[in-house]
């Protein structure tokens, strides 16, 4: 059975744990409630509705697009992201001409997770690009 199919037949509740052991992985979990808040929003999503976006992305193909990306462009992976490790961001910032790419120590849910770096890194690139 598919992931998408077990979050509709058993519930958000009841995969909630496996699917964030790669995607909010223990070395980001030293603010307790943020990561409870984080657990909780995940597992009060209507599991019909939260299967369908996992299917529509787990589907989604977007490397053609990359090639036509003209503005300046930064990718950060994080180097904690099991679900998309930074060698899957690395190749996005290849196909996309002229981007920065920059890893830092994070995981897929980075803005909620570590939102200071990331934010400095975007500040940091925009201030690279002259914004």
């Amino acid at each position: 059975m598919i992931y998408a199919d077990r979050i509709e037949k058993e519930g958000v509740r009841a995969t909630a744990d496996e699917g964030l052991t790669g995607s909010y992985p223990v070395e980001l979990r030293g603010d307790a409630a943020k990561f409870v808040a984080f657990r909780s929003r995940r597992i009060g999503n209507d599991p019909a509705s939260y299967a369908a976006i996992y299917r529509m992305l787990a589907g989604l193909e977007m490397s053609d697009d990359f090639t036509r990306i003209a503005c300046p462009t930064l990718v950060v992976s994080g180097t904690l992201d099991r679900g998309r490790p930074p060698a899957d961001g690395e190749r996005v910032a290849r196909a996309i001409r002229n981007a920065k790419f920059k890893t830092l120590e994070t995981s897929h849910f980075m803005a909620v997770q570590t939102p200071e770096p990331v934010a400095a890194a975007i500040i940091g690139f925009l201030a690279e690009i002259g914004y």
